[in-house]
């Protein structure tokens, strides 16, 4: 037995220790936007209102609703209703990022109102496609021929663009990471 094996276990949990550390660093060092506070676990409402204000780069918009999950799933698919929701595009990606199956009825009757415009049409595909990818490339397939944003989310979706799958995590959100 050598010195490597006779402290195999010990090296093991140093660097598992060290490795949670760095990951632990990063995130401390990269929370700029969202802080976890007892106001995070508060209403739907609230956790609206902080989507509505928050500030911050464009990738971290929907940073309050990940981090409220599920609770504020009800209340964003009544407001994405609303042509005139502030933000509205970011609510609709929130609903796919999180593959909220309960979204879809509201997410198809964006997708298909030709009276909606058009990114937020597109916007409403790329979150089927990352609820429900087959049925996401059927839609893409009926909408290839559009000359506008969806026709062009529609290319995406049917040739596996890897933008159109990206997630942001949780772990993204709470630490406020941009990319």
């Amino acid at each position: 037995m050598n010195y490597r094996t006779a402290h195999l276990p010990s090296l093991i949990r140093l660097r598992v220790f060290g490795g949670s550390l760095c990951v632990c660093l990063a995130l401390l060092s990269g929370c700029q936007g969202v802080k976890l506070t007892s106001s995070n676990q508060s209403s739907p409402e609230d956790a609206l209102e902080r989507f509505y204000t928050s500030k911050g780069p464009e990738d971290t918009l929907m940073d309050p609703l990940i981090i409220a999950g599920d609770k504020v799933v009800p209340i964003v698919l009544k407001e994405v209703k609303n042509k005139k929701m502030p933000r509205r595009r970011y609510a609709i990606r929130f609903l796919g990022n999180g593959s909220y199956s309960d979204a879809m009825p509201v997410l198809r009757s964006i997708l298909q109102d030709s009276g909606e415009e058009d990114y937020f049409r597109g916007d409403a595909l790329i979150s089927i496609n990352l609820i429900d990818e087959s049925l996401g490339r059927e839609f893409a397939q009926k909408s290839i021929n559009e000359r506008n944003n969806l026709g062009d989310v529609s290319h995406q979706v049917l040739s596996g663009y890897p933008e159109i799958r990206k997630r942001r995590s949780y772990l993204d959100a709470i630490a406020g990471h941009h990319e």
